[in-house]
């Protein structure tokens, strides 16, 4: 299976973590798209080279194309279908998602309706974030938003630290968590912290993995899983 990754710019995060979820006999193929601030205009413009990043994958001859940027995916319903719309024009049969996408159908294969959202970003990214996914029958119970505008800071904070803000948001009336944003590290916490919570804890990377695993064969899905690290229960349910 060959993978297509599109990363903002300035991300440092997500191309280590997908590393470490799929093994070697995943080729994973990454290109970048300008993207180093947190404002309405830096996300907006970081699409703007979309269809050249794409037709730089397919030359790669993948078999998926994945727009890795929860922040824009998320930005409006209008972002997502222009994304899916331009895709479409660009190359019509290598199969195109978002982060977005990946996290709501992560979401949905695990019956997760009420969640507490835990994010880096500015309070005005969170709220589009939680506007989007309530579009998709998401619960939003409760939420915390870190105020980071930048994309190296949100990677200089320690994954330790993400945990405890998920505990924070601990209550029974929820039905798991979403620690979002791609490029923010968390992987190496995930499997203590759903045996702590007893609930799935998804995030922007196990989503975008999950996604790409419940689109192979079962009997392919072990080979394509990295086993040098203990993951969350989460990603390993495939429907």
């Amino acid at each position: 299976m060959r993978i297509g990754v599109i990363i903002p710019s300035a991300n440092t995060v997500a191309e280590g973590e997908l590393r470490e979820i799929f093994s070697s006999a995943v080729g994973l193929h990454f290109t970048r798209l300008a993207l180093n601030g947190s404002s309405t205009e830096d996300l907006e413009q970081m699409t703007d080279g979309l269809e050249s990043a794409i037709s730089l994958l397919a030359d790669a001859k993948v078999d998926i194309i994945i727009f890795h940027c929860t922040a824009v995916s998320t930005f409006s319903d209008q972002m997502e279908i222009s994304l899916q719309d331009r895709a479409k024009n660009i190359s019509k049969s290598i199969p195109f998602i978002t982060t977005a996408t990946a996290m709501v159908h992560m979401l949905k294969q695990l019956q997760v309706q009420r969640i507490a959202l835990v994010t880096p970003y500015i309070e005005e990214i969170t709220r589009r974030e939680i506007t989007y996914l309530s579009a998709r029958n998401i619960s939003v119970l409760s939420h915390h938003s870190d105020g980071i505008a930048s994309p190296h800071q949100m990677a200089a904070v320690t994954s330790e630290y993400w945990a405890e803000k998920i505990v924070q948001h601990a209550s029974p009336a929820l039905d798991g968590y979403l620690l979002s944003c791609n490029g923010i590290r968390s992987l190496n916490e995930l499997e203590a912290l759903e045996a702590r919570l007893g609930k799935p804890v998804i995030t922007s990377n196990t989503a975008l993995a999950h996604y790409c695993f419940s689109e192979l064969e079962s009997t392919d899905v072990s080979c394509c899983i990295a086993q040098k690290i203990n993951l969350p229960k989460s990603l390993l349910s495939i429907n």
